[in-house]
């Protein structure tokens, strides 16, 4: 299997759309020797771990630690996402493209079905899923007479994610943003895609020509089990966060301040559990709000500069 495995590491990042120079990966073989493990060091940005030895291999540079944790299969470290591949290759290279989509989608895995909460146009509400989308559309594709929600399902349905949650974005997807936040012993990961040129300020409406569609999408994922409950209450303060980070990007309106836009989705997602408190005073609202904030931040600081030379 290891022979097989390494003869097929380029098959794997070409199957998910990687280039070695940009994103991590880390392979788990076991059995494997440091003979076989230095065969896939050429390649850039790869790590290998094998029962005894954990070789690093990033820019010709190495690192050597022992008694590395066994594990039976291969993953990728793609986006945060463990993508487990076992020896079949052909068989997960398929499974890999079913989960990490090549544009016009956007994947945020979650690694494993997760409690959902989102006012997404596609399966809204609070759901079971293993990942949340994005689908990309033009400004032009958004027609009046076009049924949105039900052209969304009739594309999610022809690649099977029809259980997904998913969002609609007229921003480049290259330009979406993903920031993680430890307090404690929870984590909070963000990804968020950003644009406001239909910017609104809370409690006020501005006349709308429908011709230009700006949206800030929010996906966040928090290792800390929730109850249904306390979903509530994190998608609340994701959505918080994001009008801070607007806020604080000074977005001046003929009516004030932009909170947000007038089409803002937040998705937020956790496992199942019997958690109920995730307010501002916890080591998980802490976590999800830096995450948001900062994301959400980040990816509206990029939109303004892009706009300024429009």
């Amino acid at each position: 299997m290891c022979n097989n495995v390494l003869r097929n590491v380029t098959a794997l990042m070409k199957a998910v759309h990687l280039l070695p120079s940009t994103r991590a990966w880390a392979l788990t073989i076991p059995n494997a020797s440091a003979a076989a493990i230095h065969r896939v060091r050429p390649l850039r940005r790869i790590r290998i771990v094998s029962p005894a030895i954990q070789l690093a291999g990033l820019n010709n540079g190495c690192e050597r630690t022992s008694g590395a944790k066994t594990d039976s299969a291969i993953y990728a470290s793609i986006l945060g996402a463990r993508l487990y591949i076992h020896s079949d290759t052909r068989r997960n290279i398929a499974q890999i493209r079913a989960v990490m989509l090549p544009p016009p989608w956007l994947t945020f895995p979650l690694g494993a079905p997760h409690r959902v909460l989102s006012f997404a146009p596609h399966n809204g509400g609070f759901r079971d899923a293993q990942r949340i989308l994005w689908r990309e559309v033009r400004d032009a594709d958004l027609t009046p007479e076009l049924d949105a929600f039900a052209w969304l399902r009739g594309e999610l349905t022809a690649i099977g994610a029809q259980d997904e949650v998913c969002f609609l974005t007229s921003r480049k997807l290259s330009a979406h943003v993903r920031r993680k936040a430890t307090v404690e012993d929870t984590t909070a990961t963000a990804m968020v895609t950003a644009g406001l040129s239909n910017a609104e300020r809370i409690g006020t409406r501005l006349p709308r020509t429908w011709k230009d569609w700006g949206t800030i999408n929010i996906a966040l994922r928090l290792s800390q089990p929730l109850s249904d409950v306390a979903l509530i209450e994190a998608l609340s303060l994701v959505a918080e966060a994001r009008t801070a980070a607007v806020l604080d990007a000074g977005v001046e309106l003929p009516t004030g301040r932009a909170t947000g836009t007038g089409t803002d989705c937040i998705a937020v997602a956790a496992p199942p559990g019997e958690h109920a408190f995730v307010g501002k005073h916890t080591a998980a609202g802490e976590a999800l709000g830096r995450a948001a904030y900062d994301a959400t931040a980040e990816a509206v600081h990029h939109w303004l500069l892009e706009s300024e030379a429009w």
